[in-house]
């Protein structure tokens, strides 16, 4: 029975890196966002400003050596293997070498991936298409929810953690102690206590339908993947679809807005944002059908509501600001405005589920351990 704490503490450990990884990813793809936005605004040539960041980056001496001791433990040799041919700093020198080559900035990110997110990469194509690189990347810098999931996720996971443990706690205590508590009660001809055997019914109950709980962590397990790789199912999720969704739909708005002050024919946009390939899976296709609805002159707010584009809620900010020809800039406010509000409540959620799981959690051990001790308390009293 000592398996599973042993794996439930590897199982954490890695857990702990992978966090530390995307937080460390996401910290060198936010300075990339910056030095590029920096480098557009000054109007100097990209590919010379990537090298001299890569040049200032600590590569050698005792960094190189904590990160060949450290990285050992995760699997031994996968720094010398693959880390130092796939780390951060050589993929950004291979777009920094696309881009010395002439190819433009949005096709070197594609070719390079892990080096910037869909939201940059999005931005730099609605950047290129309308000579607004720098516009482009300064709006698309804020309302990012990476953080906050990697910030909330970590307090959700731990009651699901201290659950498991304590369930490999109780099925130790039913095998190897209860037994014996009872003959030893059996013996002293004394009952157990109510709680202990209101414990002992639950474990049997779990033990004996082990296998719908197995085949219930499977599926939620398989669910979570789906969740975390599948844009299409991310999109329906209740709850979590739901901040996604406007994530999606911040981001759209923002660069509409950045291609409509170009100049840009609402069509034409459309097809820009649905050409990126930048936008998570079936976003495409929903421009695709908001520009042709365009096309056949449906205004924009019903375009971008009937696949899901707009809110229904701001269809009638977007329909004021065509009335009034501030399109471009209503579409900017109202995708901060989501963004902004995303990141808003993926936070209380995160802080208001995590003390309620704690609190359940909490009784759930605070029983347990109870059911557990009152025989020991119970003999002691009934001895003396």
């Amino acid at each position: 029975m000592i398996f599973l704490p042993l794996l439930l503490v590897v199982v954490l450990a890695y857990g702990w890196m992978l966090h530390a990884y995307l937080h460390y990813r996401s910290g060198r793809q936010d300075e990339l966002l910056h030095l590029l936005a920096a480098t557009a605004e000054s109007g100097a040539p990209l590919a010379p400003a990537v090298r001299a960041y890569l040049r200032d980056r600590p590569r050698r001496g005792w960094r190189a050596f904590w990160a060949a001791v450290l990285l050992f433990f995760v699997v031994p040799g996968y720094y010398w293997v693959w880390h130092r041919r796939h780390s951060y700093d050589r993929k950004l020198a291979r777009v920094a070498r696309r881009l010395e080559q002439g190819e433009p900035l949005y096709q070197a990110l594609r070719k390079v991936p892990g080096v910037a997110p869909g939201a940059t990469a999005l931005a730099v194509a609605v950047g290129e298409s309308t000579g607004r690189l720098a516009l482009s990347l300064r709006r698309s810098a804020g309302g990012r929810l990476t953080i906050v999931w990697l910030e909330a996720v970590p307090r959700l996971l731990y009651p699901i953690a201290l659950l498991i443990f304590m369930n490999g706690v109780l099925g130790f205590w039913m095998l190897y102690l209860l037994p014996k508590m009872l003959r030893i009660f059996d013996e002293f001809g004394v009952e157990l206590p109510a709680l202990t055997l209101q414990l002992s019914e639950v474990g049997t109950t779990i033990e004996e339908h082990g296998w719908v709980i197995s085949q219930g962590l499977v599926a939620a397990v398989v669910l979570g993947t789906l969740v975390v790789f599948s844009p299409a199912v991310r999109w329906y999720v209740p709850v979590l679809g739901r901040l996604y969704r406007m994530s999606v739909q911040s981001r759209v708005l923002k660069m509409l807005g950045v291609l409509l002050e170009a100049g840009k024919p609402l069509p034409e946009a459309l097809a820009v944002l649905a050409d990126s390939g930048a936008l998570p899976g079936g976003m495409g296709s929903r421009l695709d059908a908001a520009r042709r609805a365009a096309e056949q002159g449906e205004p924009l707010p019903e375009a971008l509501s009937r696949g899901g584009l707009l809110p229904a809620s701001m269809a009638p900010l977007v329909r004021a600001a065509e009335r009034a020809r501030n399109l471009p800039w209503a579409l900017t406010e109202l995708g901060e405005a989501l963004a902004a509000r995303a990141a808003r409540r993926a936070r209380q959620l995160s802080l208001a589920v995590f003390p309620a799981a704690v609190v359940a959690v909490g009784v759930l051990v605070g029983l347990m351990v109870a059911g557990m001790f009152l025989p020991l308390v119970k003999l002691i009293s009934e001895l003396g």
